[in-house]
């Protein structure tokens, strides 16, 4: 079940509102951009700074070491070579913290690819890393990204699809106190200018068949 959702469908203000839980989010030089994915509505717009960005305080991300999944639409044409999506991590390397980032031109990663990371400590203990494979997804196209961490195992779903997994030597214990953010999240680091919509966190492990359903009716 899903324990957070922020749909970003807002006309106004600097509050989005969680429609299943009691995380709201705060907005920081970020605006409301129309029409939303279907034509209706509204998504959130981040602008390519160091200072947009969403933020929902301690309330989420805290994992600890239980399952989760992490589920959103973006859409952006970034050439940054490496920028925050969603996450609460605040070191430049190995830390404690999850982490969902793109690399808009990166030789190391790829152009345009996905990276999801969970780690517990400088060390990297139980570090795990999955990539996204397939085309470049800087393309301004709206996708679905999924992230779903199960015991050691990380996986990352882009519209529909297991595009990358990988699996650590244990479970990484996040619990950091740092804020949770969509956009920028380490310091030194800048928001993409992008679009969001349809945030959500789930305390279970998503299965393929119900992120396909998310990809195709949500």
């Amino acid at each position: 079940m899903a324990e957070h959702r922020w749909v970003f469908g807002e006309s106004s203000g600097n509050t989005t509102y969680d429609s299943l839980g009691q995380v709201n989010g705060t907005l920081f030089n970020a605006r409301r951009a129309g029409p939303g994915r279907y034509g209706l509505g509204n998504v959130l717009e981040l602008q390519q700074s160091p200072d947009s960005y969403v933020d929902f305080g301690t309330g989420a991300g805290q994992f600890g070491t239980a399952t989760f999944t992490i589920s959103l639409w973006f859409s952006t044409t970034t050439t940054l070579p490496l920028v925050d999506i969603v996450g609460n991590r605040t070191s430049t390397s190995h830390g404690n913290f999850s982490s969902l980032r793109l690399a808009g031109d990166n030789p190391t990663v790829g152009t345009g690819q996905l990276v999801a990371e969970a780690d517990q400590d400088a060390n990297g203990t139980n570090y795990v890393a999955a990539v996204s494979k397939g085309p470049a997804l800087n393309d301004g196209a709206w996708h679905h990204v999924a992230v779903v961490r199960g015991g050691p195992s990380l996986s990352l779903y882009v519209d529909g699809e297991l595009s990358g997994q990988g699996v650590g030597k244990g479970v990484a214990n996040i619990g950091n106190n740092n804020p949770w953010r969509l956009g920028r999240s380490l310091a030194t680091d800048t928001s993409p200018s992008a679009k969001f919509c349809d945030l959500g966190v789930y305390s279970k492990e998503l299965g393929p068949e119900e992120i396909y359903h998310i990809y195709c009716f949500h």
